[in-house]
């Protein structure tokens, strides 16, 4: 089975089929589905470059359960006055298979209103086969008060390609909305291409000030997804994981710092 993997790796990396997944950056997108206005974390302006929250992170997983597929995060986010900033570096790791991007993002706050405009550096190799890098372009508006915030992004824009294939092109919205001091909601929709909507679900439950449950369910594929957040001082530790349709679950591991 091990060896048959590979073999699936080496055909959809050839094939770009597997090139720019719209892939968890974290383990707090990995318990959410992606839904990152429900929790907040810096690497959530690597998927929404207009969810920007001060602070640093880093994240580890091996995809759906695979030592074969580690998949490597880290992400750094800051502010001045109403400027937002977002550096980050995926890095998608196989023995025939490697993927890596690279994301800077500028957001600026206007009131309620929120745009943003995203810069990726994407680059792939399948061993001794091709290598090609491409540049993708992403952009996004957000809307909040007190209660409720909404972000819509629209990645790869511009329609970019490699290795004269088109790479993947999203659309994301999502609405949250804060039930009480310690629970929110929210749900969304995501769309690739020609492909179906994806619908999602998502809420957060605060324990205590230093505990946060995380829970998620997406259709259409169906996907679960569960989390937990321990924080001590400004340093957070979040651990989840998510199921798949065929696929063994994806456990994740995140350490971030809020500035």
């Amino acid at each position: 089975m091990k060896y048959f993997l590979c073999f699936l790796v080496v055909l959809f990396g050839s094939k770009l089929f597997a090139i720019d997944l719209n892939l968890a950056n974290s383990a707090v997108q990995n318990a959410t589905n992606g839904l990152n206005l429900v929790c907040l974390s810096p690497a959530a302006a690597s998927e929404n470059p207009v969810i920007n929250t001060k602070g640093f992170e880093t994240s580890v997983t091996y995809l759906f359960g695979m030592k074969e597929l580690p998949y490597y995060n880290v992400h750094l986010n800051w502010h001045w006055n109403n400027y937002q900033f977002h550096l980050g570096h995926s890095y998608l790791g196989h023995d025939y298979y490697k993927e890596n991007c690279s994301s800077l993002a500028l957001a600026r706050k206007i009131e309620n209103f929120t745009f943003a405009f995203a810069l990726r550096h994407l680059n792939y190799k399948v061993e001794n086969y091709s290598n090609d890098e491409t540049l993708i372009f992403d952009g996004a508006i957000s809307w909040e008060n007190d209660n409720i915030h909404t972000a819509f992004a629209l990645k790869n824009f511009g329609n970019a390609t490699i290795s004269n294939e088109p790479t993947p092109k999203y659309y994301l919205w999502e609405l949250a909305y804060q039930v009480g001091k310690a629970s929110r909601i929210g749900l969304g929709l995501e769309k690739e291409n020609d492909q179906d909507f994806s619908f999602k679900l998502a809420a957060r439950q605060d324990i205590f000030q230093k505990l946060t449950l995380l829970s998620s369910y997406q259709f259409d594929p169906d996907r679960m997804g569960f989390g937990i957040i321990f924080q001590i001082l400004k340093i957070k530790t979040s651990y989840s994981v998510r199921t798949h349709q065929y696929l063994d679950l994806s456990h994740y591991i995140s350490i971030g710092y809020e500035f």
